[in-house]
């Protein structure tokens, strides 16, 4: 069972469950402590015979508050990561609604807004039948789509007009309930005007990705896999060429729609090595895997992203995150000229490997007073969602993966 310590002594025991007609499980007023490490592992393919691989860890420090917000609960963490060379903050906040349903109560996130200490904003706001992290009572099962909205502003990446003037949003990218997408990135053109460059991935894997902000503008089209490997054309509209290409099929059978999600829920679970409680923890936790694999056509991605919540009675013990982006597509014209893509000409071997992961354990939980929880549902409100570690995973993730994709004429992408 979940406990620990707050104020000027130790809490009460969190009570049991209660049922969705009896209490909205949540808890406003919370204040709990979350420490452990976060390891970003990049390993390139292309420059040499063999991999090489730079490893960065950090130390990660997180404190986690909740508010109500109407019939909602909203979780806000302050996470701190420090490395030898740096210390990133980011602060997210989780809007979590707790939807009852006969005998069981869904608790979903709608939203989550990250803000970090380099001012990139990046928010999240999932379709209706995406963003549940659990059921309550913990057994059973949930399923998600992948219908989501995901809008970044990041200033390392901004650029000014002609006018004068910074693009308000990075990237927007729409995807729908199948993980098929359109994604807008704003980019300043070299006559310095505002531009915007688009993508879309389909659902049977075809493709295409327009470059607006190039000269003359430069277009790769994607047809779906056929016979083991990938048809495209490369367009250039500086000299009205278009060229045709192929690259092997580096998307797994398995991978039947752009994106794919698994759920779990496995009581009397085990903790992970990595959770390293405090010692006023303990208990047999239940294990909430979610499983997200998400093929991208267009950018030559395949994505992978393990969460792991390890839940007692009271909430929350331990979060572990693990997030591998593989990069099968070299936009950065070192291998040969555009529209070589595939420098290694496998199907199995990508460019690149990108893994984040990341562990949060219990250090210390606070809880409102007596008075305050007698008309709550006690304790059940401090099941952390998810969503507060493995979005923050996924930036972290995906942005080095952009590093590699936008190097194409001086990030363009």
């Amino acid at each position: 069972m979940l406990a620990g310590c707050g104020g000027g002594g130790s809490s009460p025991a969190p009570a049991p469950l209660p049922t969705p007609a009896s209490n909205r499980p949540g808890l406003a007023g919370i204040s709990a402590v979350y420490t452990g490490s976060l390891t970003r592992i990049v390993t390139n393919n292309a420059i040499g015979t063999t991999p090489v691989s730079t490893t960065t860890n950090s130390t990660v420090s997180t404190t986690v508050t909740s508010a109500a917000s109407g019939s909602n609960f909203v979780f806000t963490s302050k996470e701190t990561d420090t490395s030898a060379l740096s210390t990133v903050s980011a602060t997210t906040a989780a809007t979590i609604a707790y939807q009852a349903g006969g005998s069981s109560t869904t608790v979903r996130a709608l939203s989550t807004t990250t803000t970090d200490s380099n001012g990139v904003i990046y928010a999240t706001t999932y379709g209706s039948n995406n963003g549940a992290l659990t059921v309550l009572p913990e057994t059973g099962s949930f399923s998600n789509d992948a219908k989501l909205s995901y809008l970044e502003t990041d200033p390392g990446l901004s650029s000014l007009d002609a006018n004068g003037n910074v693009q308000a949003v990075t990237i927007d990218r729409e995807a729908n309930a199948d993980g098929s997408y359109t994604q807008t990135n704003g980019a300043v053109s070299a006559a310095g005007n505002l531009v915007n460059n688009v993508t879309v991935g389909n659902p049977d894997f075809s493709a295409k990705l327009s470059l607006n902000s190039i000269a003359g503008g430069r277009i790769f089209t994607f047809s779906p896999p056929s016979g083991g490997t990938i048809t495209y054309t490369y367009y250039n509209g500086a000299t009205k060429g278009t060229t045709p290409a192929t690259v092997p099929n580096w998307i797994p059978a398995s991978q039947t729609k752009p994106s794919i999600e698994t759920d779990t829920i496995t009581p009397g679970a085990t903790l992970d090595a990595s959770c390293k409680l405090g010692a006023s923890f303990a208990g047999t936790p239940t294990a909430v895997k979610q499983v997200i694999t998400t093929a991208d056509p267009a950018f030559g991605t395949l994505e992978t992203r393990t969460t792991t919540s390890y839940d007692a009675p009271g909430g929350t013990e331990c979060t572990v995150v693990s997030d591998t982006i593989q990069i099968f597509y070299d936009y950065s014209s070192q291998e040969g000229p555009a529209p070589r893509l595939f420098p290694s000409g496998s199907a199995t071997t990508p460019v690149e490997s990108i893994t984040v992961n990341e562990t949060v354990a219990a250090q210390s939980l606070t809880l409102p007073s007596d008075s305050s929880r007698s008309a709550q549902s006690s304790g059940v409100g401090v099941l952390l969602p998810r969503s507060l570690f493995s979005e923050h995973v996924a930036h972290i993730a995906r942005q080095e993966a952009l590093r590699r994709l936008a190097s194409l004429r001086g990030g363009s992408l």
